[in-house]
């Protein structure tokens, strides 16, 4: 219910916002051309957004092989679209692990918000996706060879540093970030086998 509301009700204000410029510039055809080319990436969010809820409410996805399926089907598809070569380091075998609707769902908004991130703020030319299942838990990491940052001096502008350490917070996980300026980044969050 929260996604819902914050992910489709943020686009579809957004959709509807664009469509009153689009309105208002009614005798600026150069406005007008400008507010109607943002609605179809706003429409766009919403239709993924979606996508994703319906994929975590869905019991038939509630297994680990599914998470693995899911993660790296968006992660190729993302990365194809922004021109960035994605290397995929996820077992063809996993054990039939059942995961709950909220476990799935958290690990996937959060691996979007770090593919994102990469492809906003990286610069890189190629990310790997590692997805590693053992006695301890579940660990993904999605590493690029971008330019890098310090994360002691992350700017306050955004929050999808704190949203991803709240979603895994939530399910009892752990994120952890290791890069340097010059150094690409590393992202990995773990969740214990106990949470699982």
């Amino acid at each position: 219910a929260k996604d819902i509301h914050d992910d489709l009700g943020a686009n579809l204000t957004q959709i509807v916002f664009l469509s009153q410029r689009v309105e208002g510039a009614s005798n600026n055809p150069a406005e007008v051309e400008h507010w109607i080319r943002k609605i179809p990436t706003a429409a766009g969010r919403t239709i993924q957004s979606l996508d994703e809820i319906v994929w975590a409410i869905n019991p038939k996805h509630d297994s680990l092989e599914s998470l693995a399926n899911y993660l790296s089907r968006y992660a190729q598809d993302f990365f194809s679209l922004a021109g960035i070569r994605c290397l995929l380091d996820v077992p063809t075998v996993l054990p039939a692990i059942p995961l709950s609707a909220e476990v799935r769902h958290n690990l996937v908004l959060t691996a979007r918000e770090a593919l994102q991130n990469v492809a906003a703020h990286a610069g890189a030319t190629e990310a790997r996706v590692t997805l590693q299942f053992d006695q301890q838990g579940l660990k993904v990491v999605i590493a690029d060879n971008g330019r890098g940052f310090d994360p002691a001096h992350v700017s306050g502008n955004g929050n999808g540093l704190a949203n991803m350490q709240k979603r895994l917070e939530d399910i009892g996980g752990i994120l952890e970030i290791v890069s340097r300026p010059g150094a690409g980044t590393t992202v990995q969050f773990t969740l214990p086998a106990s949470q699982l």
